[in-house]
């Protein structure tokens, strides 16, 4: 049995989910990768603030652990195996669908022990725990290879998706695309979950660039690819950051405005009245998408069970919005042609009020005016119809 030895150390978990390739068979790979959005957060929400997680790639994640006891390693383990054999079970009990694990202790080996040496001998006690008989997990010993293994048997309800995130999934599986995927789970989670407006956005912490790229009205139940652009003040976006890293989400409040600029507290003030939740998956340092729910009606509150939804939600369309901002060399290329003018490679007026965005922001940080002016012919028709076109030009 696992000791209660007191001490700060460190495990290195190799988490495989088991008969993933059943879903992508008979679901497709759109709705594989939401299961695969979705375990990350069950793997996360089951480990602390300070662990490291992330993804090797297929179905194979990997978590970097701090413990003070070694039955802390046990405990971990199984909050990660049940909530991802309740995660597979909720979506369709017909998948068999769990995880194993392979666990190694950094403390069983040399103080200087590098990376690949600590994987080695978490992915040895991962290769046990599969032919075990999988859904289980193990962890490897240096003195004589044996391992402590659990399983996983009885589902707890506790833990299922909300009805609105097994919807999503089924969605998700008729989906042909990342586009209409996105596209059709904003107009169902609007619906759903008694919506007004939601706007999914991308938010560059290098640039301060933040981008609109898609919106959903319930006025008009359709789905906008936007592409509007504009410029946060580098210290909101920080505080948005800082707000939304700590539990994936934040809900408007006049308090939380408070902790923002002057000119981010003017947009606050637009929503006086209405209900608003900003939620967001931040995985990197450089940017994030945001995505922010909004409902209009006054003094609504929404419960711990709907934030926890919109949370879900979040996760799966997470996955999906990076596909739809990648754009190909023709796209980038028509793109060019959308920004600038052809005649005289000049910006467009829309690129000309996208960039002016940065310049109000400047203005905002440095609290000063702006002017604008706008120039034109007097009588250009005239001069075209006099001298051609061709010289017009």
């Amino acid at each position: 049995m696992l000791s209660r030895k007191s001490s700060l150390e460190y495990a290195l978990f190799i988490i495989d989910l088991d008969n993933f390739k059943e879903v992508n068979d008979n679901y497709g790979h759109l709705y594989g990768d939401a299961v695969l959005s979705m375990t990350a957060g069950c793997i996360k929400s089951s480990v602390g603030e300070d662990d490291i997680v992330g993804r090797f790639g297929g179905d194979e994640f990997f978590a970097f652990i701090k413990f003070a006891h070694e039955e802390d390693i046990a405990e971990i383990a199984e909050r990660i195996m049940q909530s991802v054999f309740n995660l597979c079970r909720n979506i369709d009990k017909n998948i068999g669908c769990s995880c194993s694990i392979g666990i190694a202790l950094r403390r069983d080996f040399l103080d200087d022990v590098d990376f690949d040496t600590l994987f080695k001998a978490a992915d040895s006690a991962l290769y046990s725990a599969k032919n075990s008989g999988k859904n289980r997990f193990k962890l490897y010993d240096t003195k004589n290879i044996e391992y402590e293994y659990a399983r996983v048997h009885d589902i707890n309800d506790s833990a299922s998706v909300s009805s609105v995130t097994a919807m999503a999934l089924e969605i998700i599986a008729k989906s042909k695309s990342s586009y209409s995927a996105v596209a059709t789970l904003l107009s169902h989670i609007g619906t759903q979950c008694n919506l007004d407006y939601i706007q999914i956005m991308h938010v560059n912490r290098t640039t301060d660039m933040v981008s609109l790229d898609h919106e959903w009205s319930r006025n008009s139940n359709t789905v906008n690819y936007a592409g509007r652009i504009g410029y946060y003040i580098h210290s909101d976006i920080e505080r948005l950051a800082e707000l939304l890293r700590k539990t994936g989400f934040f809900i408007f409040s006049p308090d939380i405005a408070e902790g923002f600029s002057p000119k981010f507290k003017n947009e606050f003030k637009k929503l006086d009245g209405t209900t608003v939740i900003y939620s967001a998956v931040i995985n990197n340092d450089d940017s994030f998408n945001m995505i922010v729910y909004q409902c209009f009606t006054p003094n609504l509150v929404w419960s711990d069970k709907e934030v926890n939804t919109f949370s879900e939600l979040t996760n799966l369309l997470s996955f999906y919005i990076g596909d739809t901002n990648l754009l190909t060399g023709r796209e980038k290329y028509l793109q060019d042609i959308i920004d600038h003018d052809p005649l005289t490679r000049l910006y467009s007026r829309k690129k000309f009020y996208d960039l002016s965005g940065l310049v109000r922001r400047q203005a905002a940080e440095k609290n000063t005016k702006i002017y604008i002016a706008h120039c034109d012919f007097a009588d250009f028709i005239g001069f075209n119809e006099i001298y051609s076109y061709t010289t017009g030009n």
